[in-house]
């Protein structure tokens, strides 16, 4: 009984700063709509093969030259941009300089290609579809040696099709912009929640209303359990609300699973209200307070992967990341939505409330100790 009283007075103190609540939901909600707007590009993989430009040296006056030209025409279709230089020095120069893709040298031997490394992706578009264009020159060449008449029509059909044609199966689908920060938001937003943790606690000495506790017949650990569990169910409506609203009104995408999805973010809600008890209890000036969390909390969701995905950063920064448990959530998040990968579901769940119990049990040793909470 007692814990549910402390339980109802925490419900009441949080739901009377109406403003705090507010703030909690829309807070993320426009991190979604702007960052999932501004940054839209970066998960359009079609911007993969965009801005492919490509010098090439070509006299004019050798047999590939007309060949070659109508390639380029097929390759502006492509959405490549070529330009013509009449130095190979020059286009050599270019490569390095990072001003073009690529750089084609035309001449009697075929086709020199030219390279960059900094944009290997485009670069190596761009050498599959010179390959396919000299292979099929070369048959050209060949039948035009023995059956002349045929190679009108072969070029007619060459020219009907692409160079290049790639098709997938059972491709798994991705997320876009405004998907992926519905869920780092989300995690993000419940991170902070251990401010509602440290609230709990430090509320008491603000209020003066600590020693009045200390002295009601309400053991400290039901004390203790009460504000838990009262921070708690606040975060995990405000939670809900973000998810709900991100789902049905901003048509984002959460997958068939909603169910499991909920459970680890409830988990991460436990962590980060268990932290912010933990640290409330640790630390007994206002200013370190919120220093600390000021500062781990960034760091978390960094390599949690919050602010950009992580994938092309190093193997150190990524073994790094493994110790954020916003990490654990949110590519475990990510496999149950788009992959329906439920193995790595226990692991972060167990990985969140484990810290959880660790900074509860902090805050639990502490409370034994007479004026805790003063």
């Amino acid at each position: 009984m007692a814990v549910f009283s402390i339980f109802t007075k925490e419900l009441k103190h949080n739901t009377r700063n109406l403003k705090g609540m507010i703030l909690m939901v829309l807070f993320p909600i426009i991190l979604i709509v702007v960052l999932g707007t501004a940054l839209s590009g970066m998960f359009d993989r079609s911007s993969e093969f965009k801005d492919i430009r490509v010098l090439y040296k070509d006299p004019g006056d050798k047999p590939l030259s007309q060949a070659f030209a109508e390639f380029r025409k097929h390759g502006t279709e492509m959405g490549i941009t070529f330009t013509k230089t009449e130095s190979s020095e020059q286009g050599v120069e270019n490569i390095k300089n990072r001003r073009y893709t690529c750089f084609v040298n035309v001449s009697d031997e075929g086709l020199e290609l030219t390279k960059t490394d900094w944009s290997a992706l485009k670069a190596n578009l761009v050498e599959a579809v010179l390959k396919t264009f000299v292979e099929r020159y070369k048959t050209v060449a060949v039948v035009a040696q023995v059956n002349p008449q045929a190679v009108p029509q072969m070029i007619k059909n060459s020219q009907a099709g692409d160079f290049v044609q790639v098709s997938s199966l059972g491709e798994k689908p991705r997320p876009r912009a405004m998907d992926y920060y519905a869920i780092t938001m989300l995690t993000l937003i419940t991170l902070y929640s251990s401010l509602t943790g440290v609230y709990a606690i430090r509320n008491e000495k603000t209020l003066k209303t600590a020693g009045r506790l200390l002295c009601a017949p309400v053991g400290r650990y039901e004390l203790l359990l009460g504000k838990a569990l009262g921070a708690l169910f606040i975060t995990l409506i405000q939670v809900l609300v973000v998810l709900l609203f991100s789902k049905y009104l901003l048509k984002t995408y959460w997958g068939e699973h909603l169910g499991t999805i909920f459970l680890l973010v409830s988990a991460e809600v436990v962590m980060a209200v268990s932290l912010g008890i933990g640290v409330a209890f640790l630390l007994r000036s206002e200013a370190a307070i919120s220093g600390v969390l000021n500062m781990v909390i960034p760091i978390l969701v960094f390599f949690g992967g919050g602010y950009i995905p992580l994938d092309g950063f190093n193997k150190t920064v990524l073994l790094i990341a493994n110790a954020s448990p916003l990490r654990w959530i949110n590519t475990t998040l990510m496999a149950v939505i788009y992959a329906n990968d439920f193995s790595s579901v226990a692991a972060a769940i167990g990985f969140n409330l484990g810290l959880g119990a660790v900074f509860l049990s902090i805050a639990a040793y502490a409370i034994r100790r007479e004026g805790a909470l003063l």
